[in-house]
């Protein structure tokens, strides 16, 4: 069966089979993985670090991923037992690998939950990054990692120093889900801000580097957290606008609310805002979000349980798009591409990508009028047609596809790229072009 090919586009899109090698750095650890790896609910367990190389965690572990190889577009499969015309599946390339080396960091003791990565871009050394992994107990450990080349010429990631950050209150370190979110700044580069956010608890944390700032208590479970990145001002009227990377926002969905957080009130400052079903208009029954994601262009966006993405103006709260059953199941990661200075990435404004519990990965629009994408509208040039959810592609759907197994994290790869892991260790690379 052929790859479906929604956009006319010179999309690549690379599966790389998980081939576990011996690494030649002295300081990493072989890859001993056990599949299926192990898949979170809420958080995502990939992160990019730069190029092809990724962070995935799994277990307690966190492994360092090098895809390798050429790109070519993966085979394709059908859909088993399908009730419908099939999706296409895509299975493993060849001559694509990916390469797994196991950091040799503190372990933390219950698996992870999420993992967030930054750049230090005030350093003397450009190749340096800040990694934090939150475990289900909520306690986040931040490291340094250091990027070295052997004398083969392989590149090796080494864990410098780092620190371990506990829950404020012991209370609130039971099992349950947790995320995190990490902002590295130029006057940050060395304590950076880092929000935990506990599931079952209903708390989120603020540290600033090792020291805790605050804790805000959630009216429902939260789920996703992320940070406003303040590139630019709230009010901005040129065409960089004004530097606020000091006083930054923070974003969280609990139940069918998106809330806001503003760091630079001294007193807990939030406001809420339903996005999805709440339960005095349904019954009872409340359609949870699970993900969230912010951009500079003022722009939040939201899925979970109904499978709708909704984009939301966070200067106004004037709700601005949605994508309506963008997927068949819940969709659990939303990321949105980011501003590029080229004038091409605009084309991609009004677009995100979204991943559901499952195996399935939309991309599509959620502004009814973002610019039309290169080369006209939206063509189907495959026998068979992508679904969203038991209905026919519609014109909000761009691009999709299924993984052979359920999901275990995705992320942003670059500005504008795409990248995902499956249970199976199988990494999934989509590059817009």
């Amino acid at each position: 069966m052929r790859l479906v090919r929604a956009v006319p586009l010179p999309e690549t899109l690379v599966k790389a089979g998980a081939a576990a090698e011996q690494p030649s750095c002295p300081a990493a650890v072989s890859g001993d993985r056990r599949l299926p790896l192990s898949a979170g609910w809420y958080s995502s367990r990939l992160a990019w670090l730069e190029r092809r190389s990724f962070l995935c965690a799994s277990d307690n572990a966190v492994y360092v991923v090098q895809v390798e190889g050429n790109r070519q577009v993966a085979r394709g499969d059908s859909e088993p037992f399908a009730p419908a015309p099939p999706q296409p599946y895509l299975l493993p390339t060849e001559t694509v690998t990916a390469r797994w080396t196991r950091l040799d960091q503190p372990r933390l003791r219950s698996e992870i939950q999420c993992l967030a990565c930054a750049p230090c871009h005030l350093t003397t050394e450009s190749s340096l990054w800040l990694l934090s992994a939150v475990d289900a107990h909520g306690t986040a450990v931040v490291s340094r990692l250091h990027r070295d080349v052997a004398d083969s010429g392989q590149r090796c990631w080494n864990v410098r120093s780092g620190y371990t950050v506990p829950p404020v209150d012991p209370v609130d370190a039971v099992a349950s889900g947790a995320a995190c979110a990490l902002l590295v700044d130029d006057a940050r580069s060395s304590a950076p801000l880092l929000a935990v956010m506990r599931h079952l608890p209903n708390a989120v944390s603020l540290y600033d580097g090792e020291l805790p700032l605050r804790t805000w208590h959630t009216v429902e479970h939260p789920t996703s957290v992320a940070f406003w990145p303040g590139d630019i001002g709230l009010h901005d009227t040129g065409a960089t606008g004004h530097m606020n990377s000091h006083a930054p926002l923070l974003f969280l969905t609990e139940g069918a609310y998106l809330t806001v957080l503003d760091l630079r009130a001294s007193a807990a400052a939030m406001r809420r805002k339903p996005l999805a079903s709440v339960p005095a208009a349904t019954g009872g029954r409340s359609g949870c979000l699970y993900g969230c994601a912010v951009n500079e262009d003022a722009v939040a966006v939201a899925a979970g349980a109904e499978r709708t993405v909704l984009a939301v103006d966070y200067r106004t709260w004037r709700v601005r798009g949605r994508w309506p059953t963008c997927l068949r199941q819940d969709a659990t990661t939303v990321l949105l591409p980011r501003r590029a200075p080229d004038a091409a990435a605009k084309t991609w404004r009004g677009c995100c990508f979204v991943s559901g519990i499952d195996n399935e990965m939309a991309f599509g629009r959620w502004d009814a009028i973002a610019p039309t994408p290169r080369g006209g509208d939206t063509t189907i040039t495959a026998p068979h047609v992508m679904l969203s959810g038991s209905r026919p592609l519609s014109s909000q759907r761009l691009f999709g596809f299924r993984a052979d197994e359920r999901w275990l994290g995705a992320c942003l790869m670059g500005d504008t790229h795409w990248a995902g892991v499956s249970e199976s260790g199988a990494v999934y690379l989509l590059e817009l072009e």
